[in-house]
């Protein structure tokens, strides 16, 4: 996977093998996440739950600098 210039932003991704499953997701206004998981049973809501849960949670910490 690369980045380049282009007209559109990327919010997130999911990647799945039959190993892993991966998450990225835009976390910050200048940050992503990446998650990786080998746990076939871990709910996907879940997780994007726990990532938004988290993103308003350091969203305040950076704006209260």
């Amino acid at each position: 996977l690369s980045c380049v210039s282009a007209t559109s932003q990327l919010q997130s991704m999911i990647i799945k093998t039959k190993n892993f499953t991966t998450y990225l997701e835009e976390f910050t206004k200048t940050t992503y996440i990446m998650i990786i998981l080998n746990d076939k049973s871990v709910n996907q809501q879940l997780i994007k739950l726990n990532i938004e849960v988290s993103k308003n949670q350091f969203e305040e910490i950076i704006n209260s600098r």
